[in-house]
């Protein structure tokens, strides 16, 4: 009963491992959040629309899918978009989504490699 256990536990543990290898080689299924070390994203609301800024930090060209806007009782998107960021570069994304009465939204961004860019926003 004792070796079950201990092989059960042993098991784990490397298929735990596996995982965390696999997502710092970056093919993993995210375990250790967004990356967001390779893009950073800034938005705001102008004339009471959302505009979000993408820069690529990384080494190779992505395109924005979708934008999201999520509040307390609202969500909003736009999609599809397609628009491309080169590495170094910086893209302003002008969307047709409105801006809430109030309250802190999160703006959810979601790239062609999969992975998705998350920020908070004031909406006054």
């Amino acid at each position: 009963m004792v070796y079950i256990v201990a092989l059960a536990s042993m098991l784990l543990g490397v298929l735990v491992g596996l995982l965390i290898i696999q997502d710092y080689a970056g093919r993993g299924i995210g375990l250790c959040g967004n990356h967001q070390e390779e893009f950073q994203l800034k938005a705001e609301f102008r004339n009471g629309r959302l505009v979000v800024s993408i820069t690529n930090l990384g080494s190779s060209e992505v395109e924005v899918q979708m934008v999201f806007l999520e509040g307390r009782d609202y969500i909003d998107f736009e999609a599809p978009i397609n628009v491309p960021v080169k590495p170094g570069d910086t893209v302003e994304i002008r969307t047709e989504i409105m801006q809430p009465d109030g309250g802190t939204c999160t703006v959810r961004v979601k790239l062609s490699n999969g992975r998705t860019l998350d920020c908070k926003i004031a909406a006054r």
